[in-house]
């Protein structure tokens, strides 16, 4: 009997440390699975946090042929489209603005709240606007100018797609074209106010209309 029972003892025993052995295994395997899986996955989470803040140059290592290192890969092509693709709009935006300052006509352009978005120097040279920029939103500006016209008239009860009015400021002739700036979706995001010098040809046409006048004076 006492043979018997150390045999069960002995194999209790067994069964326990093979248990212990079975869980312990399993801890470590389990700690190692999840490493594999994990710190992939935390480390496309750092990248994306730094892709966020403009950080492209670094790329992720793909250390493997599943699908953690598919996703890695993916998440690498992903960073380096955006990063051309942002490259690409800072340079047509970098073109964009080098135009607007060295066109000769003013530009201004106004959100649909009526809060100007941008504007060139050259409208600011036409309207006598300092170099801190305007502090009026647009119906100010027609007020100031006696213009005529409101922002719904230009963006929902529009009769044909540029209406134009004639102004004074800074002792110049202006006039100014307003145009509604669209989407790809043709839906109104804006209005546009493109500002022309015609104090030329305003002194012209002054002068033509004397010089008629005094033909027609001396014909009578």
């Amino acid at each position: 009997r006492e043979a018997w029972q150390n045999a069960i003892n002995n194999f209790n025993n067994i069964i326990v440390n093979s248990l212990m052995l079975s869980i312990v295994a399993s801890l470590i395997i389990g700690y190692i699975l999840s490493k594999t899986i994990t710190v992939p996955i935390v480390n496309i989470m750092h990248k994306a946090q730094s892709v966020a803040k403009g950080e492209f140059e670094q790329a992720l290592e793909v250390k493997s042929d599943d699908e953690i290192g598919k996703l890695t890969t993916t998440f690498n092509y992903m960073a380096n489209a955006l990063k051309d693709t942002l490259s690409e709009i800072s340079s047509e935006k970098n073109k964009i603005e080098t135009i607007l300052n060295y066109m000769t006509d003013g530009v201004i352009a106004f959100n649909l709240k009526g809060s100007i978005i941008h504007s060139n120097p050259a409208a600011k040279g036409m309207l006598g606007v300092k170099d801190n920029g305007f502090c009026f939103d647009f119906d100010d500006f027609v007020k100031t100018y006696n213009l005529d016209i409101n922002l719904e008239e230009i963006v929902v009860f529009k009769s044909s797609k540029v209406k134009e009015r004639n102004f004074t400021a800074n002792d110049r002739f202006l006039r100014v074209y307003f145009a509604v700036i669209e989407n790809e979706n043709e839906k109104p995001e804006g209005i546009i106010a493109v500002i022309q010098d015609i104090t030329e040809q305003q002194k012209l046409e002054c002068m033509r209309r004397e010089f008629v006048a005094n033909v027609s004076h001396e014909l009578r």
